[in-house]
């Protein structure tokens, strides 16, 4: 398999393990910087943690929430499990290797950039082209 966006880059498939590897990537988990003070920096805004708020802050003024209890299921609720998506890309891909048979399953192409500059999409598989866009 290969994907031909705008009739000149070619991405080849990645595997699933390494699709299922970037769902745990995201680009908000960047590492924070401790600030002068001892709190928290992000882009640099410093956000302080611990000590004493500054007087006449809105901090200040209220008082602390208290602790609570966490919420009891309703009576006959269905418990349900969480499904792991990472799991599930890697159960619902398309098995690697040669079969016998009709076989089907999800192929993973790496893209970073935006949908919108898509143009033309097309799939090739051996001699075959599929126009998808």
């Amino acid at each position: 398999f290969s994907l031909r966006l705008n009739n000149r880059t070619v991405l080849t498939p990645q595997s699933a393990a390494q699709a299922a590897a970037s769902l745990t990537r995201s680009p908000w988990s960047t590492p924070r910087s401790r600030g002068a003070a001892g709190g928290i920096g992000i882009g640099g805004i410093s956000i302080p943690i611990g000590g004493q708020p500054a007087p006449g802050s809105p901090q200040d003024r209220r008082p602390p929430q208290q602790p609570r209890a966490p919420d009891a299921d309703p009576p006959g609720s269905i418990e349900r499990e969480r499904d792991n998506p990472q799991e599930i890309l890697i159960q619902t891909a398309l098995p690697e290797g040669s079969h016998k048979g009709a076989v089907s399953g999800f192929v993973f192409f790496p893209f970073t950039g935006k949908t919108s500059s898509i143009k033309s999409l097309e799939l090739e598989y051996g001699s075959a082209t599929l126009k998808l866009k």
